[in-house]
């Protein structure tokens, strides 16, 4: 199972950067949709939009679930 966001926060600034999000084992697919400033960081509200826009993705006719 993967961690929650705050989890994957480790060194708990309240963003999370590429390598804390690949260390939680999570894609850099994923990682590069939500990051939607490119600034190498996600804060709390790309991690909420980018959640909808996975999940976007994800119900698109034609796509199998994967990303």
């Amino acid at each position: 199972a993967r961690a929650a966001a705050p989890d994957i926060d480790a060194n708990k600034d309240g963003m999370i950067s590429r390598a804390e999000w690949l260390a939680a084992g999570f894609r850099e697919q994923g990682f590069a949709i939500m990051d939607s400033d490119r600034n190498g960081n996600l804060s709390p509200q790309e991690l909420k939009q980018g959640r909808t826009r996975l999940e976007d993705r994800r119900t698109q006719p034609g796509n199998k679930g994967s990303n």
